[in-house]
């Protein structure tokens, strides 16, 4: 079972103070009439707009997996914060670049009566860098006080992970067989792995030059180690 990871986070940015707005030329447009055909004045305005913002998140961290009951619990739920950096060109699009740092884990103790007796469980600290884009409806203008949007997020990301117990690194453990002659064909995983970011949010401006943000995301992985 692919392990999936969710973030809950609170963000905070602060818009640089080199936005720039101009505006795109007038286009016009030919109407036909039973008396042929004429040119009206414009029919459209568009708006080239740049803006860029610096800021920081807090929120939480957990994992979903073999070692979990349901999608959340509260045990596995660890702080999580991180910084960003995010750019618009047009007023429904942004990418943001972002760093995090977080926990995973997971135990039995809190697992379906029937695996409570297994007595599994695990830690691990997360790192992790993503890049990622969003699509805001209605549009977003990061200039306009008093503005918000919902918004759809996705990207993918890079991030690293150590999964330990008491016992200690569970991969230096061979937990999963790997490594040993036992199961040859199973090679030590990497603990630098990829994840395909997915989510939700919404940004407000209460005051000029302040986003107050929260999203929440899971993280899609592509690996069987996380536990």
């Amino acid at each position: 079972m692919l392990r999936n990871v969710f973030l809950l986070a609170l963000l905070m940015g602060l818009l640089l103070p080199f936005d720039t707005t101009a505006n795109a030329g007038i286009k016009k447009k030919r109407i036909k009439t039973t008396a042929g055909s004429r040119f009206t004045g414009s029919n459209s305005l568009s708006l080239a707009y740049t803006c860029w913002e610096v800021g920081a998140l807090i929120g939480e961290s957990h994992y979903y997996g073999d070692l979990s009951k349901g999608l959340i619990q509260f045990p596995n739920m660890h702080l999580n914060y991180g910084a960003y950096l995010r750019f618009q060109k047009r007023r429904n699009w942004a990418y943001k670049l972002m760093v995090n740092k977080g926990s995973l884990s997971g135990d039995d103790k809190y697992n379906l009566p029937k695996l409570i007796k297994r007595n599994l469980n695990f830690t691990s600290e997360l790192y992790e860098g993503a890049l990622m884009a969003e699509y805001m409806y209605p549009e977003f203008t990061a200039c306009k006080q008093y503005n918000w949007a919902p918004y759809v997020t996705f990207g993918v990301a890079v991030f690293h992970f150590q999964p330990m117990n008491k016992f200690g690194d569970l991969r230096s453990l061979s937990t999963e067989g790997q490594g040993t002659s036992q199961f040859p064909d199973r090679k030590p995983y990497s603990l630098t792995q990829i994840s395909i970011p997915l989510g939700i949010g919404i940004k407000f401006i209460p005051v000029k030059q302040i986003i107050i943000g929260l999203e929440v995301d899971i993280r899609k992985t592509f690996t069987d180690y996380i536990d």
